[in-house]
């Protein structure tokens, strides 16, 4: 690889990724990525922890969320490319880093999707009651398969789909809301002592994977449109709507159940349902359950297998996961994905999967955050990202301290398979990418201008440069119709000429 560029135009098939989700598509995919096990299932596992003050645990957890998308929507704003976190990562603090943050994303998006895959068996189980946890990992897998199949039809199908069952579930969960607040007795804010303070916070930690999925929606920034600006919007949008939704049912559910059921239930909220509309509310919710799990399975099968794809085509894994077939999707990493799925549905349990997939998205965000610091105090030429975290750095930092004090509470198990994915990836590293890949940075960028060396390598901001550049051609074609239509309009005006004369005559001439 010469110069050590990245391998965004080489690759075993030069075909793209086309451009085909709008700001509704994002919303969609963010938000079905959030609404499913962290709300479905996580309510009744958090609820023995802290009792009724299991709303403060998912208040503190989304607030938790806000300095990793402060600093997410504004590196995509700048660099909105397949792989999201890998990318920024990879591109601001080096590939070692980056390679690490793409195997950890990977993974943690995989654990997700995995969990949510196992809830749409668990779900199986309101009517085939008595079904074997075997037999429930046996239908997640089934539906693990479905969703493959669905997403290697192409992102235009799946977006489509996503689209229609978010919308539903919103509905259903909207209504559920509205009409269990005025059975809200208990209030608002349960009376918690000082004894409380480490359970309510332990819980945020272990429900933080509820809202995981706003942040991945990044990992598809090359399949967006005017992705600068839509994929932030999205982000925010999705966050602050999905934040306020949990909030509303999680108030309901513990105030409308009763507390054993609220301990002992696998779908408290389809157990809600029961209390506010008899028969029909438990099969209205259980179907909001089912599209919830579909759709954050469906979303986390679209988004996990971009970054290998990214990874392949800056050379950091094979490049057989850059391919594209005919239907415009990386499918090898679409079907490698799938398959870590079923391994990880058959090898672990419910509790390990939010407890190890919340610790790594932690770190996650932890990179998220000093890559934005590392960027932003490099001064690079062409940095101009479209949205700019406010704050900063002061909320990059308190997210750093936050996020590596949660990940100390998620348990000794969690940190060392932590450790062990982090070891694994810098021998991997070390034995087979160090050597042929070179490229600029912005950590070292400073570390070199400081000793007045000239550096030679790939630089970042000249990277940011022909994104831009890429950006404008995409748009070029657009702004040029634009404009030359104001022209014929000022000259149709002043002339007291008809325009579609005029128009179809720049037009053919």
């Amino acid at each position: 690889m010469a110069r050590g560029k990245s391998r965004d135009d080489a690759g075993t098939n030069k075909k793209g990724l086309t451009r085909n989700l709008g700001l509704f598509n994002v919303f969609c995919i963010a938000s079905g990525a959030m609404i499913s096990s962290g709300l479905f299932i996580l309510v009744g596992l958090a609820s023995p922890r802290v009792g009724d003050a299991v709303m403060l645990s998912y208040a503190l957890a989304s607030r938790r969320f806000l300095p990793a998308i402060l600093s997410k929507c504004e590196l995509v704003s700048e660099m909105p490319k397949t792989g999201g976190l890998f990318f920024h990562v990879d591109r601001c603090l080096g590939p070692a880093w980056g390679t690490f943050a793409g195997i950890a994303n990977w993974f943690s998006i995989v654990f997700k999707t995995s969990f949510a895959l196992l809830g749409l068996g668990i779900i199986v189980t309101l009517a085939i009651p008595g079904i074997s946890f075997q037999q429930i990992q046996y239908i997640a897998v089934a539906f693990c398969l479905a969703f493959t199949l669905l997403n290697l039809l192409g992102v235009k199908v799946s977006g489509n789909s996503q689209n229609i069952m978010v919308v539903v579930l919103i509905a259903i969960l909207g209504a559920y809301s509205l009409w269990g607040l005025p059975y809200v007795s208990r209030g608002i804010l349960p009376k918690i002592g000082f004894e409380h303070i480490i359970p309510i916070i332990s819980t945020a930690g272990f429900v933080f994977i509820s809202f995981a999925g706003v942040t991945k929606i990044a990992a598809i920034g090359g399949e967006v449109k005017n992705p600068r600006k839509t994929i932030p919007r999205g982000i925010i949008l999705s966050w602050a709507f999905v934040s306020a939704l949990y909030l509303l049912v999680v108030l309901v559910t513990i105030n409308i159940v009763d507390t054993q059921t609220l301990l002992t239930s696998y779908l408290p909220i389809s157990s809600g349902g029961m209390t506010l509309f008899g028969w029909p509310g438990h099969l209205l919710l259980s179907i909001a359950a089912v599209l919830a799990f579909v759709s954050t399975a469906n979303a986390g099968v679209l988004t996990a297998s971009r970054v290998p794809y990214a990874m392949a085509k800056a050379g950091l894994i094979h490049p057989a996961f850059e391919t594209i077939s005919r239907h415009g999707v990386p499918h090898f990493a679409i079907i490698f994905t799938s398959a870590f799925k079923i391994l990880s549905i058959l090898l672990l349990d419910l509790e390990e999967f939010v407890k190890t997939a919340s610790t790594v998205m932690l770190l996650l965000f932890i990179l998220d955050n000093v890559s934005l610091i590392s960027v932003r105090k490099k001064g690079l030429a062409h940095y101009t990202p479209s949205f700019r975290s406010p704050f900063f750095p002061a909320i990059q930092y308190l997210g750093i301290v936050v996020y590596g004090i949660l990940i100390m509470m998620m348990g000794a198990k969690q940190v060392f398979f932590t450790i062990f994915v982090f070891g694994l990836t810098l021998l991997y590293y070390r034995l087979f990418i160090q050597k042929r890949i070179r490229r600029e940075y912005a950590r070292i960028r400073k570390f070199k201008k400081d000793a007045g060396i000239i550096p030679d390598d790939y630089l970042l901001d000249e990277e940011i440069r022909e994104i831009l550049i890429e950006k404008d051609r995409e748009n070029q074609g657009i702004e040029s119709r634009d404009f030359q239509k104001k022209v014929i309009r000022e000259i149709c005006e002043r002339l007291n000429v008809c325009e579609d004369v005029l128009f179809k005559a720049s037009k053919n001439g």
